[in-house]
């Protein structure tokens, strides 16, 4: 069992009141202004309570909550994961002091840290052109 296996019974509706996010329910959704391309007007974040997922209809941003913890905290999955269970008051489960991270966590982040170093490559491409 990993930890992310331990935080999957946390909503995310829940993580985004324990964050901070104000939620508006309208019928069985939760609803909420996104704070990852800065709303201010209609709200398109959008809570779903029977899966416990949630999507961004102006970002195309979803997950569950420890994608809405990685993404509003800026942390790495796992980092996330800790952070939600944390707040949560959830034990993590730990084999001989390792946690085990999933594959798609896993390519997620490489994908995440080969992103950035492109953008620093060619930032410094573009400073030493100038």
């Amino acid at each position: 069992m990993s930890i992310f296996d331990d935080v999957r019974g946390v909503s995310s509706l829940d993580a985004a009141q324990a964050l901070g996010i104000r939620v508006k329910i309208r019928g069985r959704r939760g609803w909420a202004l996104c704070p990852f391309h800065g709303e201010t007007g209609h709200a398109s974040l959008c809570f779903y309570p029977d899966s416990g997922g949630w999507y961004c209809f102006g970002c195309h941003a979803g997950g569950d909550a420890v994608k809405l913890y990685e993404l509003y905290l800026g942390e790495e999955p796992l980092e996330a994961a800790r952070t939600l269970a944390q707040d949560f008051g959830i034990p993590i489960s730990e084999n001989d002091g390792t946690l085990h991270v999933n594959a798609r966590h896993l390519e997620n982040a490489l994908e995440r840290r080969r992103k950035a170093r492109m953008l620093e490559l060619s930032e410094a491409y573009l400073a030493a052109d100038e």
